[in-house]
């Protein structure tokens, strides 16, 4: 087994290590190629707030179906490869309903009702129809990716005559968030492998990665335009938009000190 695979959770009846992993990077070539920062920007300024191409190709290599079932036309994958998905997704600012169309999905195929599900989970595979609804993975993944941008730009920015990735209070603040970004990624892994293991355990894990993630996405961003300084307020710098999607995503998912309170009560239980 290679490095890489040691860090692909194991589950889902049928797809391998092998193939997460192909997923992933076939993902990632995709994302690099076009959803790039350019991209993103250009994105957020259209009526729809996404790349409606750029989604259909996503569909088409089965992101949009990942969690339907194969006989609505879905990948019939599980809750770990999601989580994978959602990484990928976050670390590339993905400017795509992929994060309500997954939730509704899960939603539709819960309810038991044969005749919905007929009637919208083939088209919703197939990216011809945007659900609604909202999930969490990509906030772990977009903790990451801010991580890694300032710590690049930590190695190349000169103050006083010596990089500044050099200084102790810089080393001391990239070291704290290389702990939230990891603890962030090892809480949404294991959630989601409780989730595919249908471990009596999943809600307490479940939990306890909602306020991890959000956490570490909100303090890495944060302090990624401490890091920066002045360059990451500019409407030209990633930084920002990062601590926007950290932000938006606190609103959207709930706030952390919530899912503590969960989390102690699944506890208790």
């Amino acid at each position: 087994m290679t490095r890489r695979e040691a860090n692909i959770p194991q589950s889902s009846p049928g797809i391998t290590a092998e193939d997460r992993v192909a997923l992933t990077d076939t993902l990632r070539r995709l994302l690099t190629d076009r959803s790039g920062e350019a991209d993103v920007r250009r994105a957020m300024e259209t009526p729809s707030g996404y790349d409606a191409a750029l989604w259909q190709a996503l569909a088409d290599m089965g992101v949009a179906g990942l969690v339907i079932e194969e006989s609505y036309g879905g990948v019939g994958a599980g809750p770990m490869e999601l989580e994978l998905v959602m990484e990928e997704t976050g670390a590339a600012l993905l400017c795509a309903p992929l994060l309500s169309t997954v939730l509704a999905a899960g939603l539709l195929q819960a309810l038991g009702d044969e005749a919905a599900k007929r009637r919208l989970l083939p088209m919703i595979a197939k990216g011809a129809t945007v659900a609604t609804v909202a999930l969490a993975g990509e906030q772990a993944g977009g903790a990451k990716r801010a991580l890694e941008i300032t710590v690049d730009y930590a190695k190349t920015r000169a103050q006083f005559g010596r990089l500044i990735g050099s200084f102790q209070a810089i080393k001391h603040m990239a070291a704290n968030l290389l702990l939230e970004s990891e603890s962030a990624i090892s809480a949404a892994r294991a959630a989601a492998k409780a989730l595919a293991d249908h471990s009596p355990g999943a809600p307490a894990a479940i939990s306890l990665a909602a306020f991890a993630c959000a956490d570490a996405f909100s303090q890495v961003t944060a302090d990624a335009i401490q890091m920066h300084g002045g360059i990451a307020f500019t409407w030209a710098h990633p930084a920002h938009l990062y601590l926007r999607r950290a932000r938006a995503d606190a609103q959207l998912l709930g706030a952390p000190a919530h899912y503590r309170e969960r989390f102690l009560a699944e506890l208790g239980a």
